[in-house]
């Protein structure tokens, strides 16, 4: 799938729904992954360390080695008491030697994305605590999970069954 194409299907899916970004950034993270993780074998699913508040972390920390010290690596409460701060989650991959960033938002070059979040962690969640982190529903209130499988079903019409 060329970049073009694949920025216009997620604008689409971006605006299609209410406030992805507020909270359902992480189910479309999971759902994108999910799709594309064929198409785009070399892939990270990131978060960035922008506080709530404005506060942007020095230091933006690696998902590997805190994984390492979690009991319950698909907890969000035990990723967020060991530094991580999900201020948005997002999809990367690795295309004709350089790194692009996915969301709703669509196909963005990593700078741009670090500009407009911060720096990400380090390191990459993996499709099984990415769908479960996007299953907690104390995220940001202003989205409204009952969208969830309109953009299921969207994102999967879109982005084409992958898997």
């Amino acid at each position: 799938m060329r970049l073009a194409v694949l920025d216009s299907k997620l604008n689409r899916i971006g605006d299609s729904f209410n406030y992805i970004n507020s909270g359902g950034c992480a189910c479309v993270a999971a759902m994108i992954a999910q799709q594309l993780r064929t198409v785009f074998p070399i892939m990270r699913i990131t978060s960035s360390n922008y506080g709530y508040g404005g506060a942007s972390r020095k230091t933006p920390g690696n998902l590997d080695v805190i994984r390492n010290k979690l009991h319950d690596d698909l907890s969000m409460d035990a990723w967020e008491c060991n530094g991580l701060t999900f201020g948005h989650v997002w999809v990367e991959i690795f295309v004709n030697r350089r790194w692009y960033a996915l969301d709703s938002t669509g196909v963005r070059p990593i700078k741009d994305m670090y500009a407009r979040w911060g720096v990400p962690a380090k390191g990459s969640f993996t499709h099984q605590e990415v769908q479960a982190l996007a299953a907690n529903t104390s995220w940001n209130s202003t989205f409204d999970r009952r969208q969830l499988p309109g953009m299921k079903k969207l994102i999967k019409s879109e982005l084409g069954e992958q898997s």
